[in-house]
């Protein structure tokens, strides 16, 4: 997808991990997905063997309650 920037330049979002895109969700999401994250944090760090299993587990939930969440997408030029 290209972008027209009002002062003339082009955005392109053609690949991942663009540095000028970012996501923006609403404050009412934010604080409940840190509160998931937390508990999620908890109980990795309760049932984990080693550090290696909090990590993938900590990682597994933060993505699966990240994704969902409404977001909408933003352009810096």
């Amino acid at each position: 997808m290209k972008i027209g920037c009002l002062c003339g330049n082009t955005l392109r979002d053609q690949t991942d991990c663009i540095p000028y895109k970012g996501y923006l969700w609403a404050d009412q999401d934010h604080y409940g997905f840190m509160e998931t994250l937390q508990d999620t944090v908890q109980q990795a760090l309760n049932g984990a063997s080693n550090s290696d299993e909090v990590a993938s587990r900590v990682t597994d939930a933060i993505w699966k309650k990240l994704l969902p969440l409404p977001r909408r997408t933003t352009y810096q030029c």
